[in-house]
């Protein structure tokens, strides 16, 4: 997640998808009271599928 937040903000194009090749294999985390969370990734996969994504 860092690595992508840090891709982001350089406005690094390459680097984001490159993390966020590897975030969107992950299916849920597991918080530290071991509560199962799932992950919705649809916001990254829309906003890299533009060919300008917003970084924010």
């Amino acid at each position: 997640m860092r690595e992508a937040c840090t891709a982001a903000q350089r406005r690094d194009r390459v680097g984001l998808e490159q993390a966020a090749s590897c975030l969107t294999t992950v299916p849920a985390v597991r918080l530290p009271d071991g509560t199962v969370v799932p992950v919705d990734h649809a916001w990254l996969q829309d906003a890299l599928s533009s060919p300008t994504p917003i970084f924010r």
